[in-house]
C-alpha cells in the first residue's frame, strides 16, 4: 500500500467543460471576425450601394444586395463589377427598377460604366454622380427636371445617354471639358431654348441625337464638329422632309448664315401642282405626298447646279434641250472639258480646277434618277465641307478673293 508521500509530486490539471452557450457565443464571434477580415470591399463603395438599394426600394431582383454593411466585390452583388476592393462597373439595366438612384454616387469614384437604362427610375437626376465615369446611360426611365451641372465635372465621359425620359429646361453651358465625348443622345424628352455654345468644344463628338426636344435657335454651334449623325433627315423621327428646297427658299441673314424657310408648306399645295416650281422635283414626285429624304437631296442638287452653272432650273427661253437643267447639265458633268463650258461665266475662271471637277461630282450624285443611289444629306455636306478645307476658303465667304483661288491652287 502507497504512502500518501508517494503523491506529493504529482499535480492534477482540472478543465471546466464550457457551456453551450459559451460555445455558441465562440461560434458567432468566430463567423463576424472572419467576415470582417475576408471583406474585400472599399467602404465608401459599400455606403453609396447601400443609398442606392434603399432608394430603390430594395428590390428583390437585385441579389445580393443589401440596405446596410454587405461587401459587393466578394459576394457578387447583382450587376457590379469590381477591380480589387473598388467597384468599377454598374449595369442594372432592364431590370423593372423604379424609384431613385441614391443620392451618394459620387463616392463610387473608380466607378467608369453606369447602366441604369430601361427601368421606371423616376424624379431629378441626382446631381452627385460618379465624377470618372465613361459611360453613363439613363435613358428609357422616367427622370424629369434639368440635366445636372455635375456632368460638367466628368472630363473622362465617352458616352452620354439620357433619351427617352421626362427632362425639362435649357441645357446648361456645362459641355467645355467634355473632350471626349463622341456619343451624345438627348433626345426625346422636352429640352428647350438654344443649344449651349459649349457645344463647339466637343472636338471629337461624332454622334448626336436632339430630335423630340423643343430646341429653338441656331445650330451653327454645330458646324464646326465632326459629326457623322446630325443633319435633321438622319436625326429627325419620324424623318423631317422639307418639299420645297428652292433656291429662293434659302434666305442669308446679314452675317451670311443660311436660313431655310417655307418648311413643309408644299403639301398644302398639293391640289394645286401647278404652284410647285419646275426643275426642283425629283422624278418620283408627282406630287408633294410623294416626297422623301431622298427627293430632298435631289432638289438641294439643283440648287448646287444653279450655283455651278448660273442657270435656272428651268428656262423657256432656252434651246429646247437646254431647258431642264438637270436633264441638260448631268451627261457633262464628269467631262472635264464640257465642264469647263458648263461653268457660270461670271466667276471668270476664279475657282482650284480640282475643286470644280469634286464639287460637280456631288452634284452628279444629287440628282441621279434612282432615289436609292442619291447620297444621305450628311455625306452631301461633309463633301462640300472638305472641298471648303482644303481651298482654304473662310466659310462666311470673306475667302473667295481671286489672290486665294488661282490657277495654281490644286483644291
Amino acid at each position: 500500500m502507497r504512502s500518501i508521500d508517494s503523491f506529493k509530486y504529482h499535480t492534477y490539471s482540472f478543465v471546466r467543460i464550457p457551456s453551450p452557450w459559451a460555445l455558441l457565443y465562440c461560434l458567432v464571434l468566430c463567423s463576424v471576425t472572419a467576415n470582417f477580415v475576408q471583406s474585400k470591399t472599399d467602404s465608401s463603395d459599400v455606403s453609396a450601394l447601400n443609398v442606392m438599394y434603399t432608394s430603390m426600394n430594395s428590390p428583390s431582383q437585385l441579389d445580393g444586395w443589401k440596405s446596410s454593411g454587405g461587401d459587393p466585390c466578394g459576394q457578387s452583388w447583382k450587376g457590379i463589377t469590381c477591380s480589387g476592393s473598388k467597384v468599377t462597373e454598374i449595369d442594372l439595366s432592364d431590370l423593372g427598377l423604379s424609384g431613385s438612384i441614391g443620392y451618394k454616387l459620387s463616392g463610387l469614384e473608380s466607378v467608369t460604366y453606369f447602366d441604369v437604362s430601361k427601368n421606371n427610375f423616376n424624379g431629378n437626376i441626382p446631381y452627385q454622380l460618379p465624377p470618372n465615369l465613361k459611360l453613363m446611360d439613363l435613358s428609357g426611365n422616367e427622370f424629369n427636371g434639368n440635366v445636372p451641372y455635375s456632368i460638367s465635372q466628368m472630363t473622362d465621359l465617352k458616352e452620354l445617354y439620357l433619351n427617352n425620359n421626362q427632362l425639362n429646361g435649357q441645357l446648361s453651358d456645362m459641355f467645355g471639358q467634355l473632350s471626349k465625348l463622341t456619343k451624345m443622345d438627348l433626345s426625346s424628352n422636352s429640352l428647350s431654348g438654344d443649344l449651349p455654345q459649349s457645344f463647339k468644344n466637343l472636338s471629337t463628338l461624332s454622334t448626336l441625337y436632339l430630335q423630340n426636344n423643343k430646341f429653338t435657335g441656331s445650330i451653327n454651334v454645330l458646324s464646326n464638329l465632326p459629326l457623322d449623325d446630325l443633319y435633321l433627315h438622319e436625326v429627325c423621327s419620324p424623318s423631317c422632309v422639307h418639299k420645297n428646297i428652292k433656291s429662293s427658299n434659302i434666305l442669308l441673314d446679314t452675317e451670311l448664315n443660311p436660313c431655310l424657310s417655307d418648311c413643309g408648306l408644299a403639301t398644302f399645295f398639293e391640289r394645286m401642282s401647278q404652284n410647285l416650281e419646275t426643275g426642283y422635283n425629283a422624278p418620283e414626285c408627282t406630287k408633294p405626298s410623294a416626297y422623301t429624304v431622298k427627293s430632298d437631296v435631289y432638289s438641294f442638287g439643283v440648287v448646287m447646279l444653279e450655283l455651278l452653272t448660273g442657270r435656272l432650273p428651268f428656262d423657256s427661253s432656252k434651246p429646247r434641250y437646254e431647258q431642264y437643267l438637270v436633264r441638260w447639265a448631268s451627261p457633262q458633268l464628269h467631262d472635264i472639258d464640257a465642264l469647263a463650258k458648263l461653268v457660270d461665266p461670271a466667276l471668270h475662271g476664279l475657282y482650284p480646277p480640282k475643286s470644280l471637277s469634286q464639287f460637280a461630282d456631288a452634284v452628279a450624285l444629287c440628282v441621279q434618277s434612282e432615289p436609292e443611289f442619291r447620297p444621305p444629306m450628311s455625306e452631301v455636306v461633309q463633301i462640300l465641307q472638305r472641298l471648303v478645307q482644303r481651298s482654304g476658303i473662310s466659310q462666311r465667304g470673306d475667302g473667295l478673293s481671286a489672290s486665294q483661288r488661282t490657277d495654281d491652287s490644286d483644291y
